[in-house]
């Protein structure tokens, strides 16, 4: 057993617990309270094992007509989180919200034209990461834009999101990433500077990915299908409306039904980014300025998801994968593995292929929910060669020891049970068991909770 809790214990909870977290915690938290148009609310977490008190949320969002205006820092929706998946490819639970202002159409609006049967929905965010980063204190842009067509009963959902981190402090050089507004407006359009080269690296400003995303939604008499596929990049090159090199697909099922025993949700997912857009090198490098010398290969490769050789803590805030957890980052790693090689970057597992099945449902008065997931894990491009930008490692040395060079089989599950079994039906209780299983590490946790909802009155 290692000192640190299983992934199912400290992920997609919103960055609540270091992952060796183990003892008491208490939150208080006022959400979803609303006034006219007006929504707001707060948490605290209190933490015995650091002896810290976090302020993890607080905002307040305005509703006019199809419009949202946000402020603050707030863990995303139920319905985004999606609680049967491991977690969404750009902005999970996994971390702590990130603060940010914008605006959003969060629901599809019915557009005048076209029979009531074409809909959008989109959202344009700027935020502010932490400090004590390598680049410190950088910022994030993000955006989403959909495009529905259908009625209630069927229809598909197309659209694409959009992250960045760009601009702050170079803390090697002291130099200000952030060169005016026309920085700005070439991270949303995904452009560079004139003459910018990332040691080689020919590339936008900042750290960019991001996913196309398509649904198709039927609804049954007795349960709703949902098909989904996200096709993921990292880059321009990368930004396939259709890719089956790097993908995260699957599909949900949402019964109704009142039976005794029921299951409310089944899901199933397939992730594989093992390509990333092939080995070849991202750019010529001086050693290796030629198709020739790159061993054949396009240019263009390694897009090293999460990483970047500038943004050196990766698409991480505080220290967590914000995206996705089943990619292993620096501090997870040495529970795992110890001290290995990095090459300067902060997932140091990012090349995967997993299957995925959860479900939710109801006994009773009892709500369950059970997660499984089967991974095999590649490393990164970086380690096999010794470097993004080199062809050193398992190309010139055949004795060539590498923590992932034979892939890693990793499993981890997670059984929760919430009831309301006192009499006073303001308190929930929730106890959850979470189990890794595999050749990176065996584990077993338990976690109970009492929470109590008795305080304000909160509009959903």
């Amino acid at each position: 057993m290692n000192d640190n809790l299983p992934l199912y214990s400290h992920s997609n909870i919103g960055g609540i617990f270091d992952y060796d977290f183990n003892g008491p915690f208490a939150i208080a938290s006022v959400k979803g309270t609303q006034w006219k148009n007006l929504n707001f609310g707060g948490e605290f977490v209190i933490a015995n094992q650091n002896q810290k008190i976090l302020l993890r949320e607080i905002y307040v969002n305005y509703r006019l007509g199809p419009f949202s205006f946000f402020a603050g820092k707030k863990d995303i929706s139920e319905q985004q989180r999606r609680p049967t998946e491991p977690g969404s490819f750009g902005i999970s639970n996994n971390a702590r919200p990130i603060p940010k202002v914008g605006v959003s159409f969060p629901d599809f609006w019915t557009l005048p034209f076209g029979g009531g049967l074409l809909a959008i929905k989109g959202s344009f965010f700027h935020g502010w990461f932490e400090g004590d980063r390598f680049i410190d204190s950088p910022l994030l842009h993000e955006k989403s834009a959909y495009l529905k067509l259908g009625n209630d009963k069927i229809y598909l959902e197309s659209g694409i999101n959009h992250f960045a981190m760009w601009g702050g402090i170079n803390t090697l050089t002291g130099e200000n990433l952030y060169k005016g507004f026309s920085d700005f407006y070439k991270v949303i359009i995904g452009g560079g500077r004139d003459g910018m080269t990332t040691a080689g690296e020919q590339n936008a400003i900042g750290n960019h990915l991001g996913y196309w995303d398509y649904q198709f939604n039927y609804e049954f008499e007795n349960f709703k299908l949902e098909l989904y596929n996200n096709a993921l990049f990292e880059d321009a090159g990368s930004s396939k409306i259709f890719n089956d090199d790097n993908l995260i697909t699957g599909f949900n099922i949402k019964v109704k039904s009142n039976k005794e025993i029921r299951i409310k949700t089944f899901s199933f997912q397939y992730m594989n980014i093992l390509d990333q857009s092939g080995p070849g090198l991202p750019d010529p490098t001086e050693s290796v300025p030629t198709k020739a010398e790159n061993f054949g290969l396009n240019f263009g490769g390694r897009d090293d998801t999460y990483n970047n050789y500038l943004y050196r803590d990766g698409w991480t805030h505080f220290n967590r994968t914000i995206g996705n957890p089943l990619f292993i980052d620096r501090a997870l790693s040495q529970f795992y593995f110890g001290i290995i090689p990095d090459y300067g970057v902060a997932i140091v597992n990012n090349r995967i292929k997993s299957f995925h099945i959860g479900l939710s449902g109801q006994y009773k008065d009892i709500d369950f929910r059970f997660l499984s997931t089967f991974t095999k894990n590649f490393g990164t491009y970086a380690g096999l060669y010794e470097g993004r930008f080199a062809w050193n490692g398992i190309q010139t040395n055949p004795n060539f020891e590498y923590t992932f060079l034979e892939p890693l089989k990793q499993a981890y599950f997670l059984l929760e049970v919430a009831s309301q079994p006192f009499k006073n039906k303001d308190i929930d209780a929730t106890m959850s068991m979470a189990y890794d299983r595999g050749e990176i590490t065996d584990n077993l946790g338990v976690s109970l909770s009492l929470a109590y909802n008795g305080v304000f009155e909160r509009n959903q």
